[in-house]
């Protein structure tokens, strides 16, 4: 991979399964900025997901086909906003680390697809790649990788009442999806400058992770974040 140097800020967005633990990676990088890369902690800011706080969740869940089109745009809409947000910090010097992007809205979509009517899913594929466009490219998507039944125990010990009917088959659905979006053999898209899919199947100090090491080291000798393949 070509090396890109970022002159100012720099946006990490954190994907994965439901339960896969998006959040306390958020945590755990931010505090690995400041400690580690001396990034002053008032310029590390932590962009929560917060898309899934809608009305129209339970209508979707009483009439999945009426409302599936409507519940993914209001994602879509959040999402691309929270993007826009990343943006604006960014340009003024910000590390900003999202919980959960614009970028793996398509692989919630995609699992709902047979809910969609005629013509809505191809619609919203044309809003969703002009959304992507509009934003602008994410730095670097750290892809939480693990397996549908680790992400179905995790759910359960949160306890989340809203999460007790999501099913292993739902999950493994989701699973399919985020490889193809995130894995090893996928693309890196102009909406994405770089992916670093970590195995978090079992959770890790962020040192022990090679890419991870190489990006810190090269921070410390020029103050820079530099993207190379491990």
């Amino acid at each position: 991979m070509t090396e890109h140097e970022e002159e100012v800020g720099f946006i990490f967005a954190i994907e994965g399964l439901i339960g896969v633990g998006k959040s306390t990676m958020c945590y755990l990088l931010r505090r690995h900025l400041i400690s580690e890369f001396g990034i002053p902690q008032d310029k590390v800011v932590i962009i929560n997901d917060m898309a899934a706080s809608s009305d129209l969740l339970p209508k979707f869940y009483e009439n999945p086909r009426e409302y599936a089109y409507q519940l993914q745009r209001h994602f879509e809409n959040h999402r691309f906003t929270q993007l826009q947000r990343a943006m604006a910090l960014k340009q003024k010097g910000f590390y900003v680390i999202i919980d959960q992007s614009l970028l793996s809205d398509i692989v919630f979509a995609g699992a709902n697809k047979t809910n969609f009517k005629d013509g809505q899913w191809e619609l919203y594929l044309t809003e969703y790649e002009e959304d992507l466009q509009r934003a602008g490219p994410v730095d670097l998507v750290i892809y939480l990788a693990a397996n549908a039944q680790t992400s179905l125990k995790r759910i359960g010990i949160r306890g989340r009442e809203c999460e007790s009917e999501i099913s292993l088959g739902y999950l493994e659905t989701l699973e399919k999806l985020y490889e193809e979006r995130f894995g090893t053999s996928a693309p890196t898209a102009p909406s994405c400058r770089s992916i670093l899919r970590i195995d978090w199947s079992v959770f890790k100090k962020l040192d022990d992770e090679p890419a991870i090491r190489k990006m810190k080291n090269t921070w410390c000798e020029r103050g820079k974040f530099v993207l190379v393949s491990v």
